[in-house]
């Protein structure tokens, strides 16, 4: 009895221990720094999917643009006209068909004004937004009346003339009537990492040197030519992380509606060596912010790349050089003159 007593504990041990699968066993490694893991943090997909993302102040309603693609979205909702100039624009409650944004709903974002944070906003709801706009002799056609205010647009032309984007209505509370200039609103979803460092408007004792840049080509000419007449410039710093980048901006006289005048923008990053051009442009420009939006180790630039219309686009460096990644724009048949 002893011996089947002795024999039973055995089994019983075996089966509880010494049977056990290796691969149902984890071992858990100490960690370094006082046990906090030294990992990468994993990139959002929702950062990705955004970054940043120019703002618009229509129908006293903030509007994040977030895609000039609509091809999965369908409209669900009748159009409302929510701005009557400078575009017109029709907004359509919509939804799309793989539910990407509508995921969203009740997320935060992060509204800024130029550098600075204005404020909060929430995830309302999905809509396509059309925007255009039309020769002033023309824009009665579409229902618009600037002079009193009696609107009767016609959607359908107002729709079949615009180009189309998609964009999340914000519910917040933000002080728009603080806003001096509604094209320096942007947003990035909460929660976001803030790399950039102040900007700099003057640019320190560097301002000089960074004007002599722009003295070539037809902005040069037109110094020359206008010896009397005085330039205006704009030279500002962005830092981000341990990188420097300066935008430079001058203008001499009417560059538009038939003027002598010329204009030239340019962006250049600061190196050891001195100063190396990224963008050169003899057109107007305005760097409103840089950072890296989606933590993807490139840092991006909100830039507003039209003076006449409201055009603004986001820009990664590749091959030493500006590469447009996201850009929203509709057609403007006007006069500007």
């Amino acid at each position: 009895m002893k011996i089947q007593f002795l024999i039973l504990t055995f089994v019983l041990i075996n089966l509880l221990f010494g049977c056990r699968n290796s691969s149902d066993e984890v071992t858990v490694p100490a960690l370094p720094n006082g046990g906090k893991t030294s990992a990468k943090k994993p990139i959002s997909p929702v950062l990705n999917m955004f970054g940043a993302r120019p703002v618009f102040v229509y129908g006293g309603s903030l509007w994040v643009g977030v895609s000039a693609d609509t091809s999965k979205a369908t409209a669900s909702g009748m159009p409302v006209l929510i701005n009557t100039a400078a575009p017109i624009a029709v907004s359509r409650l919509a939804r799309t068909s793989d539910g990407k944004f509508e995921a969203l709903k009740g997320a935060e974002f992060f509204i800024y004004d130029g550098h600075k944070k204005f404020c909060q906003a929430t995830f309302d709801s999905i809509h396509i937004i059309s925007r255009m706009h039309p020769h002033f002799g023309s824009i009665a056609d579409y229902g618009i009346d600037l002079k009193d205010s009696k609107h009767v647009p016609v959607f359908t032309k107002i729709i079949k003339d615009s180009t189309h984007m998609l964009a999340i209505k914000l519910s917040t509370t933000c002080k728009l009537e603080t806003v001096k200039n509604n094209l320096k609103l942007w947003a990035r979803l909460k929660p976001s990492t803030r790399r950039g460092d102040a900007v700099s408007e003057s640019a320190g004792p560097q301002r000089e040197e960074l004007i002599k840049l722009l003295q070539n080509g037809e902005f040069n000419k037109k110094l020359q030519e206008n010896s009397s007449e005085k330039p205006s410039y704009r030279v500002r710093k962005f830092s981000v992380g341990k990188e420097d980048f300066f935008e430079v901006y001058g203008k001499i006289g009417e560059p538009y509606c038939g003027g002598t005048g010329a204009q030239r923008w340019i962006l250049v990053k600061k190196t050891a060596t001195g100063y190396v051009k990224i963008e050169d442009r003899d057109v107007f420009g305005r760097l409103i912010d840089a950072d890296d939006y989606n933590d993807d180790g490139k840092v991006e630039f909100l830039i507003e790349t039209d003076e006449m219309i409201d055009k603004r686009s986001i820009f990664i460096i590749e091959n030493g050089k500006l590469k447009s990644i996201f850009s929203l724009t509709y057609p403007y048949t006007d006069c500007p003159c």
